[in-house]
């Protein structure tokens, strides 16, 4: 019911506040013959819910995340050694598109879309959500994970031992028996593809304060590794766990990715609609303003 012009307006100036805790998201949706402009105040310390960028990791959805092809080929890179397990940690800011990232490289959020985590890659995926304490938790992450190789890899079943109803396990020790010792058995049975454990905000489960937090089993694990085993992490701040490899989405040469996305989304949008040098104009205002923001740059798309 509000006027589309002055939504468009106001969503401008909230845009341009100094402000770098907070920003305005605006989204223009269709709704019949109405077209409906809202807006509302988004925060960064309110995580993104892993399903919302999920459910746009299809053909269609894909194109609207913001191609990021420096980090896809230092991720590849890196990973192909075989012979020694390798952790990489891509840090950024709120909305930089840590999650986008991660969710690019997956299809549904499981399956490798590529080869860029290795070919063949055995991939699981575990998000770590700050309303959800489950997900900060180790033993959900062991049993998540065992369950996803279970499905993958040939005599990873049969090689997964029974607890001893007498005894009180570790998350580690739990790990080791799902997880660690069928993989290596898997191993030695000839099993020889990568397996990759991705892992999105680890600064969430860094700041979880309970008994069993997934960072600290991270950093037990990660010593205890079969070979070809590798982790792709991502938080906000300075990494929780050791990396072979640490990239900044920040860095110009990752973030100049999210302009050109921008640049290209609004002469798409606007080509034939208005003057070129009025698309130049409102491309490089959008650049500004977004200061290289990927949840920004989507907004004023």
């Amino acid at each position: 019911g509000c006027d589309l012009e002055d939504a468009v307006a106001q969503a401008r100036l909230a845009v341009k506040a100094e402000d770098r805790r907070s920003w305005t998201q605006l989204r223009l949706v269709q709704r019949g013959d109405a077209r409906v402009a809202m807006w509302a105040l988004h925060r960064p310390n309110m995580p993104l819910v892993p399903e919302q960028i999920l459910n746009r990791v299809t053909d269609e959805g894909r194109s609207q995340l913001a191609p990021r092809p420096s980090v896809t080929a230092a991720v590849r890179e890196h990973l192909r050694d075989a012979d020694n397990n390798r952790v990489v940690i891509v840090t950024g800011d709120p909305g930089d598109g840590k999650t986008s990232f991660l969710a690019s490289l997956l299809a549904n959020g499981r399956a490798p879309i590529d080869e860029t985590l290795g070919s063949g890659a055995v991939v699981h995926a575990h998000w770590c959500v700050r309303n959800d304490e489950s997900t900060r938790q180790g033993r959900r992450l062991v049993d998540d994970w065992s369950e996803t190789l279970s499905t993958a890899i040939p005599g990873f079943a049969a090689a997964l031992k029974q607890a001893d109803s007498n005894t009180q396990e570790t998350t580690f020790a739990r790990c080791q028996r799902l997880v660690l010792e069928p993989l290596a058995a898997a191993r030695r049975g000839g099993f020889e593809a990568p397996v990759v454990l991705v892992v999105d905000a680890l600064d969430e489960a860094a700041a979880d304060r309970s008994e069993d937090p997934v960072v600290r089993l991270l950093q037990s694990v990660m010593m205890h590794l079969p070979p070809n085993t590798q982790f792709l992490c991502t938080t906000r701040v300075d990494s929780p766990i050791k990396g072979t490899l640490i990239i900044s989405l920040r860095d110009a040469e990752h973030a100049m990715a999210v302009n050109d996305w921008l640049r290209a989304r609004i002469g798409a949008a606007l080509e034939g609609v208005v003057s070129p040098a009025r698309i130049e104009q409102a491309s490089d205002d959008a650049v500004v303003r977004c200061r290289q923001n990927f949840l920004v740059a989507r907004s004023l798309v």
